[in-house]
C-alpha cells in the first residue's frame, strides 16, 4: 500500500496480511477441547487490526506509539477454521492499559472489518519485501491467545501462555518494459525470487497480472495475463496478453497451489525492452520500487490491502506468503 502506517512511508513497507488458523482435533488427550476460544491481537506499532482514523483506535497511520493495541476473538468447534480477521469481524480495544492483553472488561468496540480491498479489510503489517522490519518496528505480526472450553460459552481455561505469529514472507521481484509502441502499450515483466523462506523457485507461481491506476487496491482495473507460470533460479519473463490501461500492474502469486495467494504492485514505466530480452536482464532495466498486499487471504498474503491474499492483499496466512497493498 501507499498509505502510511504508524508514521512510517517507507516505500514498500506497508503489507495486509489474513492468516488462517484452524482449531486442533480431539485426540484422546488430557487437552482435548470441544471448544477453542481464540483471541489474535495486534502489535502496535508494527502491526494493526485498523488503519482508518478513529476515536477509539486513534490514528494508526501517524501514531508512532505502541499503543492501542487491539484484537478480534472467535469461538471455534475443534477442526474448524476461520480466517484472523475476517469481514464482519468485531475490533475492540483492550482493556486497562492501551497495551495489555485484557479482553474480559473495559474494551471498546472500534468498528468491523470490511469487504476485501477495502481500507480495514485486514492486519496492515510493517515489513519490507525482503523480511526486515522498517521504521523501528519489532516483534511479531500478532499474538495469539487459547482457551479451552467444554461449551462454546466456556468456562474457558488458557492453554498456555501467549503464542506469537510471524511468519517468513516468501516474495518475487518485478522489473518492467514496453515492447509495444502504440496505445496504452502491453508491458514485459523479469520476475524472480526475492525472499524464498526455503521454498524451490519452481513451487512460487504467477497466476495473474491486474492492471489499475490504483496504488493500494489490486482488485481494481483489467486482467492483463493470467496462467500459472512457474518460476525459477533465473528471470522469467511474462509478456501482457492485453493492454488495459493505467499505471500500476499488480502481480499475483502463490507458492502453495492456490492456497494462499500474495500480490506486489510494479509501476509501469517508459523503458522500451531490449530485443527479445526483457530489460529486467539488460542494461536497460530499471527496477521499479514494490509494493504490495500479502492476503494471507495468509495470509490473502495481499504478501504480498494485497499481499493485499498475502499472505505476500501478500491478503501475507498461517504463515503467509503477504494484499501492502
Amino acid at each position: 500500500m501507499s498509505v502510511s502506517l504508524s508514521g512510517c512511508n517507507s516505500a514498500s513497507s506497508h503489507w495486509d496480511f489474513i492468516f488462517r488458523i484452524t482449531a486442533a482435533l480431539k485426540s484422546g488427550t488430557a487437552c482435548d477441547c470441544n471448544y477453542l476460544r481464540l483471541t489474535f491481537f495486534d502489535n502496535p506499532k508494527r502491526t494493526r487490526l485498523w488503519i482508518s482514523n478513529n476515536t477509539t483506535a486513534q490514528n494508526p497511520q501517524s501514531n508512532t506509539s505502541n499503543s492501542p493495541r487491539l484484537f478480534v476473538q472467535k469461538v471455534l468447534a475443534a477442526g474448524a477454521t476461520a480466517a484472523f480477521p475476517a469481514q464482519g469481524d468485531n475490533v475492540r480495544r483492550v482493556g486497562g492499559a492501551s497495551n495489555s492483553f485484557q479482553t474480559d472488561s473495559g474494551t471498546a468496540s472500534v468498528g468491523t472489518i470490511t469487504a476485501p480491498g477495502t481500507a480495514d479489510d485486514s492486519l496492515h503489517t510493517l515489513i519490507f519485501p525482503n523480511g526486515s522490519l522498517p521504521c523501528s518496528a519489532s516483534g511479531p505480526m500478532a499474538y495469539l491467545r487459547v482457551e479451552c472450553g467444554a461449551t462454546s460459552n466456556g468456562p474457558w481455561t488458557p492453554l498456555g501462555g501467549l503464542a506469537e505469529i510471524n511468519p517468513c514472507v516468501p516474495m518475487i521481484q518485478a522489473t518492467v518494459c514496453r515492447f509495444d509502441t502504440t496505445g496504452n502499450d502491453r508491458y514485459r515483466l523479469g520476475i524472480s525470487v526475492l525472499n524464498s523462506c526455503g521454498i524451490p523457485a519452481s513451487s512460487f507461481r504467477v497466476t495473474n497480472i491486474q492492471r489499475n491506476n490504483d496504488t493500494n487496491f489490486p482488485n481494481e482495473g483489467t486482467s492483463v495475463w493470467s496462467g500459472n507460470q512457474a518460476l525459477s533460479n533465473a528471470v522469467t519473463n511474462i509478456d501482457m496478453t492485453s493492454t488495459g490501461s493505467g499505471g500500476q500492474l499488480w502481480i499475483s502469486f502463490t507458492t502453495d497451489g492456490g492456497t494462499n495467494t500474495s500480490r506486489i504492485r510494479v509501476s509501469t514505466n517508459n523503458n522500451t525492452c531490449v530485443g527479445a530480452r526483457a530489460a529486467a536482464e539488460s542494461e536497460a532495466g530499471t527496477p521499479e520500487p514494490l509494493t504490495a498486499q500479502s492476503e494471507a487471504e495468509t495470509g490473502t498474503s495481499t504478501p504480498p490491502e494485497t499481499p493485499e491474499s498475502g499472505i505476500p492483499e501478500t491478503d501475507a496466512s498461517p504463515p503467509p506468503p503477504p494484499t501492502d497493498q
